[in-house]
């Protein structure tokens, strides 16, 4: 498989959450370093660190826990750091995520586009809580496009997912 993005146009650094972790084109192997820059671009640029904490590791963490997934974004290139001063994490690149396209293309009821867009469901060895959400989401979001109360539409496209992940 290529390290090519499944993206069709360059732009801001892109993100796959779902199927093989990237940042930029390149695997990465930490599941909460791209949880990290979803919770930042949906909720920041800036949050302090005891919400990052909390949204990834239900508050129960070492007070090392933002190191590891801060140092793999940065070694992707992505411009993010943390404020001692300020105790937050602060994002300052523009980044776009596989799972979004995917959800503007449910949104508008292309289960087939959408499909094209994920790489698996979202995630990887070591996510949490968060992707679970994620999950949950795109799960809800799938069911309901227009195909999406058609048991064996859904039980195909669960079970491409589901393939895309083992692969």
């Amino acid at each position: 498989m290529s390290s090519v993005s499944h993206f069709p146009f360059a732009g801001p650094t892109r993100v796959c959450i779902t199927g093989t972790l990237r940042i930029g084109g390149h695997p990465i192997t930490s599941a909460r370093a791209v949880e990290l820059l979803y919770l930042l671009v949906h909720e920041g640029p800036v949050l302090p660190k005891i919400l990052v904490e909390d949204a990834l590791y239900g508050g129960y963490c070492s007070r090392s826990s933002l190191w590891y997934p801060l140092k793999v974004c940065q070694d992707a290139g992505v411009d993010i750091s943390y404020d001692r001063s300020r105790k937050a994490v602060v994002l300052k690149d523009d980044l776009e995520f596989d799972i979004d396209f995917a959800f503007d293309y449910l949104a508008e009821g292309n289960l087939e586009a959408a499909l094209w867009m994920l790489g698996g469901w979202p995630g990887g060895k070591g996510s949490g809580s968060y992707t679970e959400q994620l999950t949950d989401r795109l799960r809800a979001a799938i069911a309901d496009t227009p195909y999406g109360s058609s048991r064996s539409v859904l039980e195909d496209a669960y079970g491409m997912l589901d393939e895309r992940r083992s692969a």
